[in-house]
């Protein structure tokens, strides 16, 4: 049994999750390989701005994963299990909002997520966002894109077909800007993966394999003319006139420990 933990994403998008996902098997596929931060990362990390930078990212990394009456834990023992992890987002009854209404709410969602495996507790974390899961760390097992298709893709599926008559796959790569793991590692990562995913055929693919921005492509395509994602929902976005979660780590950085932040123009330290 697998045990998850899903948080809301706060103060931005209410249908936005972040995933917290535990593994078992991590460290006998991997041994005891990690996979550092890229020069580029390393620059931005280690830079003359990299302390204001890393205090924004840890303090918006503590928010987002903090233990929260929202959050919701779980139990993974059947397929049917992980498909409900992927569904579109499906409101409480009796409240509203566009997951309350839409017709596939209880569908496997055809949605591009980024992960990470971390090195210090075995968890996988995802979401549809693009950053904060690592909280800066100088390693990790493994990372990139994964996303959920029917047998061959979404090009070649049917919402007439229901999702429980259809066999699944997960195709996961290592497109990671910050730390690019080395293909060598797809086959214990898909051992991982197929130890505790149930439910689906995992493809483990280079990030430079055509197959992956093809089936990451059709999955986009799919949720725009298929499910009514307009292009701009396909990523997580903040309403107007709220803020980002980032915006809130920096301003409650500012206001209790303003010597963590970079100089605002015009000021000296």
């Amino acid at each position: 049994m697998d045990v998850y933990q899903i948080d809301t994403v706060p103060s931005t998008d209410p249908d936005a999750h972040e995933y917290t996902y535990e593994l078992t098997g991590v460290r006998r596929c991997f041994g005891d390989q990690v996979q550092p931060w890229t020069s580029k990362a390393r620059r931005t990390f280690e830079g003359p701005a990299s302390a204001a930078v890393r205090s924004v990212k840890h303090t918006a990394h503590r928010m987002l994963y903090a233990h929260a009456i929202s959050n919701v834990f779980g139990v993974l023992e059947h397929p049917r299990d992980m498909f409900h992890l992927l569904h579109g987002y499906s409101a409480p009854p009796g409240t509203e909002g566009p997951g309350a209404e839409s017709p596939f709410a209880r569908r496997i969602k055809p949605a591009v997520y980024t992960y990470v495996i971390s090195v210090d507790d075995d968890t996988m974390r995802f979401s549809e966002t693009a950053w904060l899961h690592s909280d800066c760390a100088t390693s990790v097992r493994f990372a990139g894109e994964f996303h959920p298709r029917p047998e061959g893709g979404w090009d070649k599926f049917s919402d007439d077909t229901r999702d429980e008559d259809v066999r699944w796959e997960l195709v996961i790569d290592n497109n990671s800007g910050t730390y690019a793991p080395k293909k060598e590692l797809l086959p214990a990562l898909k051992r991982v993966l197929g130890m505790n995913i149930p439910g689906f055929t995992i493809l483990a693919l280079d990030r430079d394999d055509p197959e992956v921005a093809r089936s990451s492509e059709a999955c986009r395509a799919y949720a725009t003319l298929k499910r009514g994602v307009s292009t701009e929902d396909l990523q997580p976005s903040v309403p107007p006139g709220n803020k980002t979660l980032f915006e809130y780590a920096s301003e409650r950085l500012h206001t209790h420990h303003p010597s963590h932040l970079v100089p605002r123009k015009g000021q000296t330290v």
